[in-house]
């Protein structure tokens, strides 16, 4: 909770409860309190004044951000594990679940999305490699193959219905059936992304992912293009 609520301290958006050490001890663990409405509670919001649209906006952000930029994210973030404050803020509760990722794993999370978003097989595999998913036994020509036909089948549809978690998903699934190393922490981004994405739809029935994930891609670009990735 407090590694999360370190790392999310700069988004004004979205907060972790705190935690009171001088009262938590073993088995007791003892938060800071949030009122507000559950992540469902459209009406409340609405009632409070608060735009549902810029909730579920704010919490792909923030997902997305916490996954492929700050390497530790929410790995739950169901109805349950979410509150939206009284001032508009989003609250992330329960933090019994996090998926948390190395430098190396982080970088390559992120070529695999722009992978994904450009339609990019091949590139896709190389960040596959990059992780060392990929065993010396893997039929390398049928991945590449399966990873077209994956993108395919999402690349005519139009960019604010891309369904990056539902395809994040396929490719585990993918993964699997060809004998592939899958880190544990693509299960969990995957599900991570397929209730995110769900529960932004339930808040926004026109939630733009390709919207929500822009400012993500970019910083994701910005980075490759930086000389500090060659000296690292």
């Amino acid at each position: 909770a407090e590694a999360l609520r370190h790392r999310l301290a700069s988004d004004p958006n979205v907060t972790v409860p705190r935690v009171f050490w001088n009262v938590t001890r073993t088995g007791v663990l003892t938060l800071e309190r949030f009122s507000g409405a559950r992540v469902d509670q459209v009406d409340k919001m609405r009632a409070a004044g608060i735009d549902p649209r810029n909730v579920a906006l704010n919490l792909a952000r923030s997902m997305l951000r916490q996954v492929f930029q700050l390497g530790l994210f929410h790995g739950d973030p169901h109805q349950g594990n979410l509150v939206v404050m009284w001032d508009g803020r989003l609250g992330f509760l329960d933090m019994g679940q996090l998926g948390q990722l190395d430098e190396g794993t982080r970088r390559a999370m992120g070529d695999l999305l722009l992978a994904l978003v450009r339609n990019d097989a091949t590139a896709a595999l190389e960040g596959l490699l990059e992780v060392g998913a990929v065993g010396q036994d893997t039929d390398l020509t049928g991945l590449r193959r399966d990873l077209a036909r994956l993108m395919t089948r999402y690349a005519l549809l139009p960019r604010q219905h891309f369904p990056l978690g539902e395809c994040f998903q396929r490719l585990v699934t993918l993964l699997f059936h060809q004998g592939v190393r899958v880190p544990a922490e693509f299960t969990l981004l995957g599900k991570a992304l397929l209730v995110t994405e769900a529960i932004c739809h339930e808040m926004d029935p026109d939630f733009d992912a390709a919207a929500a994930a822009q400012p993500t891609i970019v910083e994701l670009e910005d980075e490759r293009a930086s000389p500090r990735r060659f000296l690292s």
